[in-house]
């Protein structure tokens, strides 16, 4: 997918971003039409905030094929009536389209990838720059205000599809909220009523009953439910061996005091 002009633009902004920097794009030599013959336009300039950096003024060249990078070359001092004033100059281009033999002594060189990152291939070397005549701080002036006031209608357009958005993402989200907090509250209450109900059950008058304990042996009971027949069939054969036990003790009884006939009977 072919990079264009403004893709490399918006990767520039985001390398050279505020606070550290003040980017411009599309900075003109001077205002007006034909101040000193041919009107040479630098596709960005970004000037650094910090004092301790040395506040430098960088220019760059932005280029998105070979033809455009070879017509470029065919006549480099074009761009010398912004770079004068530069600190550093670079040329801006995707991977490919500038080999570092190519470049001039003077220019730096980065690279723009396709995943938006960008890298410095080549450092480029600080200049001794001219003084900046009024017509090009015209210019950078002329040139913020403008980028400034197109930032300004632009937030003052999505400012209210933002609000819009947000009171639309705050009513459902209440909703939710609401939804979900009616519905803890519910399940809370019938959570209480069962437990009151186990209280009674047990037989408890408050609720400094030990709730703990009481489930416990609750789960204890609904586990042994399923062994309560088996229990009452054991406890019946139990009876019923008991009572052929207490037979075979009476007739031993009688054996001993010699009633045989009477154990005779009895079998």
């Amino acid at each position: 997918m072919s990079m264009r002009e403004s893709d490399v633009i918006h990767v520039l902004r985001k390398r050279y971003a505020p606070e550290e920097w003040c980017f411009l794009a599309g900075v003109r030599k001077a205002t007006g039409f034909s101040y000193g013959g041919s009107m040479r336009t630098a596709d960005a300039v970004a000037m650094n905030m910090f004092p301790s950096r040395g506040l430098p003024l960088v220019g760059f060249e932005v280029k998105v094929s070979k033809g455009d990078w070879q017509k470029e070359l065919k006549d480099p001092s074009k761009a010398e009536s912004i770079c004068r004033y530069m600190d550093n100059w670079y040329i801006a281009a995707p991977e490919g389209i500038v080999q570092k033999s190519e470049l001039p002594s003077t220019w730096g060189l980065i690279v723009i990838k396709e995943d938006g990152s960008s890298r410095v291939l080549v450092q480029a070397p600080v200049l001794t720059p001219e003084s900046i005549p009024k017509a090009f701080w015209a210019s950078l002036f002329r040139e913020s205000m403008r980028q400034m006031s197109q930032e300004a209608e632009i937030k003052s357009r999505l400012e209210p599809m933002v609000q819009e958005q947000l009171k639309i993402e705050r009513n459902r989200w209440e909703s939710t909220i609401g939804y979900e907090a009616k519905s803890a509250i519910q399940r809370a209450i019938q959570a209480e009523e069962k437990l009151k109900q186990m209280v009674d059950a047990f037989g408890g008058e408050t609720w400094n009953e030990d709730i703990v304990e009481i489930c416990k042996v609750a789960r204890k009971i609904i586990i042994g439910e399923k062994s309560v027949d088996s229990t009452y069939k054991r406890i019946d054969q139990m009876g019923i061996e008991l009572h052929r036990l207490a037979a075979n003790v009476v007739a031993a009884k009688k054996v001993m005091t010699g009633n045989m006939e009477e154990v005779k009977n009895d079998v």
